[in-house]
């Protein structure tokens, strides 16, 4: 399955134990999100492998509203290219 600009796009979940590559035209692999209109909560991003190819490996960011509650992010490992 071929990955857009973004490799996983999270709200209101967990993401546990995944292996991300991109093609190095990919934005990010992991990407979590916030606005007044799709509030981010009780979010848990752990134990995932996110090889080369994205620009940013893990981005959070935040639009509109209130923002982030309850998120985790640990125990991933990024691997860039040298």
């Amino acid at each position: 399955m071929g990955v857009g600009k973004t490799g996983i796009s999270v709200n209101n979940c967990s993401v546990e134990g995944n292996i991300i590559e991109g093609n190095d035209s990919n934005e990010v692999g992991i990407d979590i999100q916030s606005s007044s209109v799709r509030r981010s909560s009780d979010i848990n991003v752990s134990g995932n492998q996110i090889k080369s190819g994205f620009k940013n490996g893990i981005n959070t960011f935040k639009s509109t509203g209130t923002g982030f509650d309850r998120i985790a992010i640990t125990d991933n490992r990024l691997k860039t290219r040298v």
